[in-house]
């Protein structure tokens, strides 16, 4: 508890599970008594109730001691036995050259160019980000939502409203956003995203919204 304690009184921000990123500092409570008994970093928010970690004193799975183990290991965690989630006021920002780093001020795998286009980079480095499949495409999207996506560039298809299906990456990125998640990029998930970035929330993913979002995916975040 002395590390949240520290945490807390350093003016970290306590953030909801649902809201965790790279970079944010996990505690586990696994015997549910109010003291934390282990802890780990946040390396991904998987979405769908799941986050990535890295975690050290654990086991590789759910057999053995998750607080008193053998090693350093990645791990997969839901929501159950998170006692809290604090944000460390990192100092500093990615240089967008390291290889493999995800975390806040560390690099990411594909860093993009902040220019306000939501093309083919844009698109692949959110797809790594939410573990959907990297194709660089936003796929069937309805013809009718080309309107709320003035900074769209290459990589999105658009299809007739009646044809279209929706993209899993997109509903992968509603599930992280808490809204329905159908696939289609639209004014509803724009705005989520927008509030979420701390941009003007008017449900139109412009340059603006879009170097926001490549901000955030250069420092190894959705939001």
């Amino acid at each position: 508890m002395s590390m949240v304690a520290a945490m807390r009184s350093a003016g970290c921000a306590r953030v909801d599970f649902s809201n965790a990123c790279a970079g944010d500092v996990i505690f586990f409570d696994w015997d549910g008594n109010g003291r934390t008994d282990h802890v780990g970093l946040v390396e991904r928010n998987l979405g769908s109730g799941w986050v990535q970690t890295i975690e050290g004193n654990t086991s590789a799975g759910t057999r053995g001691s998750q607080s008193a183990g053998n090693g350093v290991w990645r791990r997969r965690r839901t929501r159950s036995g998170v006692y809290c989630i604090y944000r460390p006021r990192y100092i500093g920002t990615a240089t967008g050259t390291a290889a493999t780093g995800a975390g806040t001020g560390t690099g990411v795998r594909y860093p993009v160019k902040v220019d306000g286009w939501f093309g083919k980079a844009t698109i692949h480095a959110l797809q790594h980000m939410l573990s959907t499949s990297e194709d660089s495409m936003v796929s069937s999207q309805p013809v009718c939502n080309r309107e709320y996506l003035p900074a769209a560039a290459t990589g999105w298809e658009f299809v007739p409203t009646t044809s279209a299906e929706g993209s899993s990456v997109i509903a992968r990125l509603q599930s992280l956003l808490g809204v329905t998640a159908d696939g289609y990029m639209g004014p509803g998930t724009v705005r989520e995203w927008q509030s979420r970035l701390g941009v003007a929330a008017d449900g139109y993913m412009g340059r603006g919204t879009v170097r926001a979002i490549q901000s955030a995916l250069n420092h190894g975040n959705i939001v």
